[in-house]
């Protein structure tokens, strides 16, 4: 692998971390955060139970994408290899390949 494919890779790698930073920062954990205030105030919606889990689930998939670009980046960076388990290396929604 060269030089500018491996830089390219991991430009792309790094723009997947940095975009399932941003989903789990932004929307899943400021929705989590808020459900959970709400619980603790008294102030439950009028159907709790399904809004907390509908936010629990946002909120585990936004921290799954998070931890799986994570450790594809720390792969690449570290081991110079990506994501073997997989023919088409996927960060998140993000297709990770070599440049042609």
């Amino acid at each position: 692998m060269s030089f500018s494919e491996r830089s390219q890779i991991e430009a792309r790698l790094l723009d997947a971390l940095a975009a399932a930073k941003a989903e789990y920062e932004s929307s899943t954990k400021q929705q989590f955060e808020l459900a959970m205030h709400r619980t603790d105030d008294g102030l439950g919606l009028s159907d709790g139970h399904a809004a907390m889990e509908h936010v629990e689930q946002a909120h585990n998939a936004a921290m799954k994408n998070y931890r799986l670009a994570l450790m594809n980046f720390n792969r690449f960076i570290l081991d110079g290899k990506l994501n073997s388990d997989e023919s088409r290396p996927q960060v998140g929604a993000y297709n990770i390949e070599p440049p042609q």
